[in-house]
């Protein structure tokens, strides 16, 4: 494609770069919620709730929307070198979506989810429009580190006496019994969230955010402050992997050991004590993942079968509506009359695939599988020759993993943050032919 434009030096992509950074943190930080249940979560109303409390989705479009118009400037200096499908095929997915709004069975929440998907394309373009021509996009690594540490210290608290603090207080509420379900079930459990939406929101963030900021965060301390940055990576570290392990998330730990085995094939030795070493780790990470939850499946592993049912369902609802499906974020409509009569309740699928199918058909299925699945693959090649870019791309692999048992797409925490990632990667190389790492050099001295 033609109109190859060189990466900025000014101020206008620094500016640019961290506002996306800094918007990126704070959908970590307060949009951690499915917009499926935007109902659900009361607008902040006190100094308190505005700080500690979680925002409903729709609170972050104002910031998308400053964020978008000073990526403007920058993606409007040409198209990127990429196969134009790149470009079209996320066009073609939300386009296909308002066409499934017209045949929806709720469209006041399809409209909501069509609007989130909106948000989600937006992403998506910044990096690669924008994102990928900064020059130095210190403030958008700075923004991410801070909303991502702010997480995690969010997780280290609850684990260490702040969510059996906050299960007290509740309790001694006299309407307690009132709140919505899904806040107390996840209330009940020992198991982590941090300002995600449940557990397995914090164990997706972590798979997504760790590999790229371990980088990131190393590369933002001049190099005279060795011991410092040192300690600070390793806090973040130890930090990001309790965090994963105090979740009990049972998906994110096989993830994590499929992200390990990859990201030890592509080390620099001799291929046979490649494949041995991975091999081995990932033996490792399958009898760490027996032993750590031998107690779930002993008690019948409810939340694999409960995710059994829903993909039945979902199955079901492709099977009447192949083309339109039941319309944009519906799903939990029809699963309600179509459920097993002792199975839990759910408004998603637990699969961001399979969910596009029940909710916009099979067109709109293939059309997002083949966008993240293709960006996938040319964000790979991308990245070669770059370490931070080669740990982006990891995130952003254990993210669409998880989109196979989760619902990250749906969760502006997630999704926003995923697809810049992937936008970024894609974009890259169209400046610098030696890889992504050459093209978005750190200042570290």
């Amino acid at each position: 494609m033609s109109g190859q434009a060189s990466p900025t030096p000014t101020s206008t992509g620094a500016l640019f770069s961290a506002a996306l950074g800094w918007m990126l943190a704070v959908a970590l930080v307060k949009l951690g919620n499915p917009v499926v249940l935007n109902h659900l979560i009361p607008s902040p109303s006190t100094l308190g709730e505005w700080v500690f409390g979680p925002w409903p989705p729709a609170y972050g479009y104002p910031f998308l929307v400053v964020v978008l118009a000073l990526a403007w400037p920058l993606a409007r200096r040409g198209i990127p070198d990429v196969p134009p499908w790149l470009i079209w095929l996320p066009l073609a997915w939300l386009g296909w979506q308002i066409v499934a709004y017209w045949g929806s069975l709720d469209r006041s929440l399809s409209a909501r989810v069509i609007l989130h998907y909106a948000s989600v394309v937006a992403c998506y373009f910044m990096g690669l429009f924008s994102l990928s021509r900064v020059r130095n996009p210190r403030g958008f690594w700075l923004g991410l580190l801070v909303g991502f540490a702010w997480v995690l210290i969010a997780g280290l608290d609850q684990h260490y006496g702040g969510l059996a603090a906050t299960r007290r207080w509740v309790y001694e509420q006299p309407d307690w019994q009132s709140l919505p379900p899904e806040y107390l079930a996840r209330l009940a459990s020992n198991r982590v969230f941090s300002t995600l939406f449940y557990a397995n929101t914090l164990a997706g963030v972590v798979l997504l955010l760790l590999p790229a900021l371990l980088v990131a965060g190393w590369r933002l301390w001049p190099e005279r402050y060795r011991l410092y940055r040192a300690i600070a990576t390793g806090l973040l570290l130890y930090a990001g992997i309790a965090c994963l392990f105090w979740s009990g998330s049972k998906a994110g730990w096989l993830i994590a050991g499929a992200v390990g085995f990859v990201a030890l094939l592509e080390v620099p030795l001799k291929k046979h004590i490649r494949v041995t070493v991975a091999l081995g780790v990932l033996g490792i990470v399958m009898i760490g993942f027996g032993i750590r939850f031998a107690d779930y499946f002993e008690r019948g592993a409810t939340s694999a079968a409960a995710r059994f049912d829903y993909w039945r369902v979902a199955i079901r609802i492709v099977s009447d509506n192949p083309i339109l499906g039941s319309g944009p974020g519906t799903f939990g409509h029809l699963y309600r009359e179509l459920k097993p009569p002792e199975a839990e309740m759910s408004r998603v699928v637990h699969n961001d695939y399979l969910q596009q199918a029940s909710d916009s058909g099979v067109p709109g299925a293939l059309l997002f599988a083949s966008w993240i699945v293709g960006a996938a693959i040319i964000a790979h090649r991308r990245s070669r020759g770059g370490r931070l870019a080669r740990c982006v791309w990891l995130g952003f692999f254990a993210w669409s993993l998880q989109g196979l048992v989760e619902f990250g797409l749906l969760i502006p925490a997630v999704s926003w943050v995923g697809m810049a990632f992937l936008g970024w990667l894609v974009g890259a190389e169209h400046r610098d032919r030696q890889g992504c790492e050459e093209a978005l050099p750190f200042n570290t001295r």
